[in-house]
């Protein structure tokens, strides 16, 4: 919704939507990372009982595990974290820097984020609204996962595959 949103704010004041979604996602990612950290020290966001040698016990009564669980706190910040610094470099990338591409990154970021976040979710044991026993979050971020590579298909490589063959 905040997507729909801030693109029909672009349209309204004549600015490059694509060009935003580039600047705002990676700095969005860092965000929600950071963001990830002090979910880990609230014991918020938590994981199911896991036996890994990373498992963690919270001494937190809204915590309904008294077992280690797995530390999905920190599962997502890793993986924002790594997001954002590909996404950083992929953006100084020569290649990428030649092409016209806004958007590109954006659209990679979500795409990312999504598919991430949707497999974090198979580890979460927190308490959330389901559907038929799926997290809803998860039925979200499929949903993004899905949208954004089909807008990422129709904005870059139909297109381009397009102008290759009026070239040819």
């Amino acid at each position: 919704a905040a997507t729909i949103y801030f693109l029909v704010l672009c349209k309204k004041n004549d600015q490059n939507f694509w060009k935003w979604l580039d600047a705002l996602v990676p700095a969005t990612i860092l965000g929600l990372g950071i963001g990830n950290l002090g979910t880990f020290f609230d014991g918020s966001n938590y994981g199911t009982p896991s036996s890994l040698p990373w498992s963690v016990n919270f001494d937190n009564a809204a915590i309904k595990f008294s077992v280690p669980i797995h530390p999905t706190q920190i599962y997502a910040f890793l993986y924002t974290a790594i997001i954002f610094i590909l996404l950083i470099l992929l953006g100084q990338s020569k290649k990428i820097k030649q092409m016209k591409t806004d958007g590109f990154l954006g659209i990679i970021g979500i795409a990312a984020f999504s598919f991430l976040h949707f497999l974090e979710e198979f580890v979460r044991g927190d308490d959330t609204l389901t559907i038929f026993d799926i997290r809803i979050t998860q039925i979200a971020t499929i949903i993004a996962t899905i949208g954004s590579l089909i807008v990422l298909y129709r904005r870059f490589y139909k297109n381009k595959s397009h102008l290759h063959s009026k070239q040819n």
